[in-house]
C-alpha cells in the first residue's frame, strides 16, 4: 500500500478434500473400488453407499435406488450372470440421481470381476474425511508482509487472510475468529 497499513497478516491456504472411501466388495484377488462424495468438503461425509443382493434367474444389471443421503444398489446374484464391478460403476454414472451424489472408480484388479454373489463384509461402504486442510501458513508478524510459496496439485483451494494472532478460526462459520493483534486495509497479489 501507498500508506503503511497497521494490519499484520495472517495468510493460510487450504486444499478441500471430498469425503471419500475404497471396498474390495469382498473379492478374492486383487479388487479396490473408489467411491468420492460430489457434495464439497465436509458436506460430503456421511454419505452410505448399501448392497443388496437378489437372485434374479437372469442377467439383468444392478438397479440403484436414492436418498437424500445414501444410495442402495441391489446386485444381481444369480450363478453365472453375477453382477460386475463394471455393472455397478455404468449403474451408478448412468443414473442421473446417483451421479450427483458420488463420483466411482477403479484403482486397482479389473472391471469384469463379478461380485454379485461375494460376502459384503463392509456394508455400507460409508464415506468420511471431507473438509479443509492446511497446506501452508505464514505470519511474518516482525519482518515483512507475509507471503506463501507454494506448488499446488489440482484441486479446489482456499487462501484465508487474517490478523496476526487469529490463526484458529473455521471459515466456513461466521464469527469463529478472535484473538487477531492488529487491524488496517491490505492488498493481496497473487502470481502463478
Amino acid at each position: 500500500l501507498s500508506n503503511s497499513s497497521q494490519l499484520y497478516t495472517n495468510l493460510e491456504l487450504f486444499r478441500q478434500r471430498q469425503a471419500s472411501a475404497t471396498t474390495t466388495l469382498g473379492a478374492s484377488v486383487p479388487l479396490s473400488l473408489r467411491f468420492e462424495a460430489v457434495r464439497s468438503g465436509a458436506q460430503g461425509n456421511q454419505l452410505q453407499v448399501f448392497f443388496t443382493q437378489t437372485d434374479r434367474g437372469n442377467a439383468s444389471k444392478p438397479t440403484v435406488l436414492v436418498y437424500p443421503n445414501a444410495i442402495s444398489i441391489d446386485l444381481n446374484a444369480t450363478t453365472g450372470s453375477e453382477s460386475t464391478v463394471q455393472d455397478i460403476i455404468d449403474a451408478l454414472k448412468n443414473s442421473t440421481a446417483a451421479s450427483q451424489l458420488v463420483k466411482v472408480s477403479l484403482v486397482e484388479g479389473v472391471a469384469t470381476t463379478r461380485v454379485g454373489d461375494n460376502l459384503l463384509t463392509q456394508n455400507p461402504v460409508i464415506l468420511s474425511g471431507g473438509g479443509m486442510e492446511l497446506v501452508s501458513q505464514n505470519d511474518d508478524y516482525f519482518s515483512r508482509d507475509s507471503v506463501l510459496t507454494q506448488s499446488l496439485t489440482s484441486g479446489v483451494y482456499y487462501l484465508g487472510v487474517s490478523a496476526s494472532g487469529n490463526a484458529d478460526y473455521n471459515a466456513s462459520i461466521d464469527g469463529t475468529g478472535f484473538g487477531g493483534q492488529s487491524q488496517g486495509n491490505y492488498d493481496l497479489r497473487v502470481t502463478f
